[in-house]
């Protein structure tokens, strides 16, 4: 679901319109079960209407926690590290939740509490990393830790 030029409008200005791409080759499109995306008179279906509506709420909400994380980056409470996770190795970013409460304190940014919320919560997830001394030492300095 993206929005590109669909046309253009009576100033000869193009004109943004959703489009939902998809690969006419895929082997999907020629299995008679499922839910007809238009109807007869090529008009999008209810259950079309439904999906792009859905789709355009994810998109929403993917910006407003781009803008958290922008925010975040902005008043550098975020410490890359690196964790061994499934045998792969990933990059993440650790919150300084100390130095995030000292910057929202002194602010009045609305978003500030939708930011503390986020950052609990993302802290709360990596809980099963490795907690120990080494380990401490090594987010501090960036290093790989392993999960447990």
């Amino acid at each position: 679901l993206t929005a590109h030029a669909v046309g253009l409008d009576a100033n000869d200005s193009g004109q943004l319109g959703t489009v939902l791409q998809g690969d006419p080759n895929a082997p999907h499109w020629w299995d008679q079960t499922g839910y007809r995306l238009f109807d007869d008179d090529g008009q999008a279906s209810q259950f079309l209407q439904k999906t792009l509506a859905g789709l355009r709420a994810v998109q929403q909400e993917v910006i407003k926690t781009q803008q958290l994380v922008w925010q975040l980056h902005q008043w550098r409470v975020l410490t890359p590290c690196h964790v061994q996770h499934a045998g792969q190795w990933l990059s993440i970013y650790r919150i300084d939740l100390t130095a995030l409460e000292t910057h929202i304190g002194s602010s009045e940014d609305p978003q500030a509490a939708k930011l503390l919320v986020m950052a609990t919560t993302l802290e709360a997830s990596q809980q099963h990393l490795t907690r120990t001394l080494k380990t401490s030492i090594a987010i501090e300095h960036g290093h790989p830790i392993t999960s447990a």
